[in-house]
């Protein structure tokens, strides 16, 4: 990382054009479904490639869209809730993406997305998605430009997101990029040289590509330890019922009983009273 002066240019900003390009892409792989590992749960996305050409430029995108989650209470033997996988839904240009626009005349790349935000949903990040994203935009970039050079691209300020900065930071620097600040808050440009500098980061710890079988499979499986932590919950909640009535029950007895000690007790007291009012009158008498 290196902090440069406050004029320092930023080159290659995006035409009308570009901007519009991506909305012409169209799938250009096959659909792969990752898991992905936090500590409040797990998430699944589905992923694939975008791509459309326009000479002299070549547009591609790696994109991502949300199918469902799994949240734990305290780890992963105790899921809390399940969210089904809801397949319709179509993959935003931009949202959960990352691009490269490369110019084929100058044999530049800018990529992107420029708003540099993560993922749409806050509790999916940290989770590998973004370093998975990025490595297969680069891998791609290696196969069909080796020799070309990433321009210059700007980095967004974040005054108010530090952490989201440097998670963003991290994310681009682990990528061989290299990151110059002009301003406060993380405002500045990254580039690279050559293609060749940039190098892959997958996190195979946190990211597991599964398909569509095991994304029903695991769902399914989870679907069914929901299913049985509902039932122990159920038996819980009659248990507690149970045991409710059982100290209702025995808070009346003991009403009850301490009812009848007062009468127990004030019958005594009544009859040796009396007995003490007949000794006297006899003894008066």
């Amino acid at each position: 990382m290196q902090v440069a002066d406050q004029e320092a240019p930023v080159l290659n900003k995006l035409t009308e054009l570009e901007q519009k390009i991506g909305e012409l892409a169209v799938p250009c792989t096959e659909t792969t479904i990752v898991r992905a590992f936090g500590p409040k749960g797990e998430v699944f996305y589905a992923v694939q490639g975008f791509r459309h050409v326009l000479k002299p430029l070549d547009y591609f995108a790696i994109r991502m869209r949300k199918l469902g989650h799994i949240r734990y209470i305290g780890n992963r033997e105790r899921p809390m809730y399940v969210s089904p996988a809801v397949l319709s839904e179509a993959y935003d240009p931009r949202q959960n993406a990352v691009y490269a626009i490369v110019n084929t005349a100058k044999k530049a790349i800018s990529i992107g997305p420029r708003t540099q935000g993560g993922l749409s949903d806050p509790e999916d990040r940290g989770m590998g998605l973004g370093s998975y994203g990025l490595s297969l935009l680069i891998r791609w970039l290696k196969f069909n430009y080796p020799d070309y050079r990433v321009s210059k691209s700007p980095l967004v300020a974040l005054e108010h997101e530090k952490q989201e900065r440097e998670r963003r930071d991290k994310l681009l620097s682990q990528a061989g990029l290299t990151l110059v600040y002009t301003g406060q808050h993380g405002k500045g440009y990254f580039y690279a040289n050559s293609v060749q500098e940039l190098q892959e980061h997958i996190n195979t710890e946190k990211i597991e590509p599964i398909g569509i079988d095991g994304l029903f499979s695991s769902f399914s499986m989870m679907q069914e330890w929901h299913k049985d932590l509902s039932n122990e919950y159920e038996a819980l909640r009659k248990s507690h019922q149970k045991n409710l009535d059982k100290a209702d029950r025995f808070r009346r007895k003991a009403i009850l009983t301490s009812v009848l000690l007062l009468f127990v007790g004030l019958a005594i007291g009544a009859g040796v009273v009396l007995s003490y009012y007949l000794f006297f009158q006899g003894y008066l008498g």
